[in-house]
């Protein structure tokens, strides 16, 4: 077992002892229990516990009755729009494939959803902030070699998901002319990283894509291995924060060098979707995002969005959420991590902060957290059912 994450420094302490109090008194107020986190159920169970099940209900009920739209999200930019409604179905979708896995019962109605987003996600609506980046839309470029890295991704991953759970071969032509695309679009470049935007190349973008082409590999009987591990060891030796050996959050496009350091929200990301592309580099860099960003107040625990001595630190972002010390987005993201690593008092401490904070409340068969969107549910549930989605996955094969 890793140790202890350090405790915070004093004023930050009281910085967090604050938040935590405003959240403490708002679970008073609505007469609340206090905060009750099995996390042995969750270890044990997994996407099979009463906790799971409950917000899975409630997600798929939600999805079934029109989920949600851009203009639902509170935001007022309409790329964010855009990318938190998409972020929506996606995260739904990797949470319901994991549980299916843990819980086969729910296996049948997991696939008419999938089937559902997946739709959903290829309708303009849902695509828009993706087409309005590059002009066209990201379906209607794949004989090309650019771009389109963040869409595609996920939606590759999600076939890959519904045919991993015994889906027919309805999705296989799209799912094959995807993967060819998004593999041809990393070999055209040295550092094997493919734009999410025009001139902007992300790596949490990165990831989700290469984890697709992994389970495309499983699915399908594709062999990207070699592909992959150009992306690992490009990404191993020149694209490691040397401040915390963390994955950076940028690539220049035309480079291939580093832009802007590692980040708490793109640790916990991947602390999701790189297990299933190389399990020593996940945990390689779970151990960094541990030892650099995971801090302990009392019975809670978080993850820092920025290293101490980071010079862009602030406040966060779009892709950070509110950062008092530590992030939101790289606190509930990091939940997988915890998870997958076996990091049983990191994992207490993260599900305590989020029961604080987002207050849990049931509702007939369902379970919803009230001060959460949508977009949060799905995500804390995907990161709280992170699973190997088969024996061995992530695993190197061969020499």
């Amino acid at each position: 077992m890793d140790p202890d994450p350090p405790a915070l420094p004093r004023r930050q302490r009281l910085l967090v002892r604050a938040a935590f109090l405003a959240g403490g008194l708002l679970a008073f107020g609505l007469g609340l229990p206090a905060l009750n986190v099995d996390v042995a159920d969750l270890e044990a169970r997994g996407g099979a516990s009463d906790d799971a099940l409950r917000r899975r209900r409630h997600l798929v009920r939600r999805m079934r009755e029109g989920g949600v739209r851009p203009q639902d999200i509170g935001t007022t930019h309409d790329l964010f729009k855009g990318e938190y409604a998409f972020g929506t179905y996606a995260m739904t979708g990797y949470a319901l494939t994991n549980i299916a896995l843990d819980a086969p019962e729910t296996r049948a109605e997991a696939l008419e959803v999938l089937d559902l987003l997946i739709d959903e996600l290829q309708a303009p609506a849902l695509s828009a902030f993706d087409t309005g980046q590059w002009g066209a839309p990201a379906l209607a470029t794949l004989e090309r070699d650019r771009g389109h890295v963040a869409y595609l991704g996920h939606v590759n991953l999600l076939l890959g998901a519904r045919r991993l759970l015994g889906g027919d071969a309805s999705g296989d032509d799209l799912h094959a002319r995807i993967t060819d695309a998004l593999a041809r679009r990393m070999r055209a470049r040295p550092h094997r990283h493919v734009e999410t935007y025009p001139g902007e190349t992300y790596t949490m973008d990165n990831v989700v894509a290469v984890a697709s082409l992994a389970v495309a590999d499983r699915v399908r009987g594709t062999d990207h291995r070699a592909l992959i591990d150009e992306w690992v060891a490009y990404t191993r030796a020149r694209l490691l924060d040397p401040a915390t050996g963390l994955i950076v959050f940028a690539v220049d496009e035309e480079t291939g060098a580093p832009r802007q350091r590692g980040r708490g929200s793109a640790a916990g990301w991947a602390s999701y979707f790189l297990p299933m592309i190389d399990l020593a580099f996940a945990r390689e860099q779970w151990a960094a995002a541990r030892a650099h960003l995971a801090g302990r107040l009392g019975p809670f625990a978080g993850l820092r969005e920025y290293h101490p001595d980071d010079p862009h630190a602030g406040w966060g972002d779009i892709d950070s959420g509110p950062v008092l010390v530590w992030g939101v987005s790289a606190t509930g993201f990091a939940i997988a991590g915890a998870r997958r690593h076996g990091d049983r008092d990191l994992l207490a401490g993260q599900l305590a902060l989020a029961e604080l904070f987002g207050v849990s409340v049931d509702e007939g068969d369902e379970r919803r957290y009230v001060a959460a969107p949508l977009l949060g549910e799905a995500i804390l549930l995907c990161m709280k059912t992170a699973r190997p989605w088969w024996d061995g996955m992530g695993e190197r094969r061969g020499p």
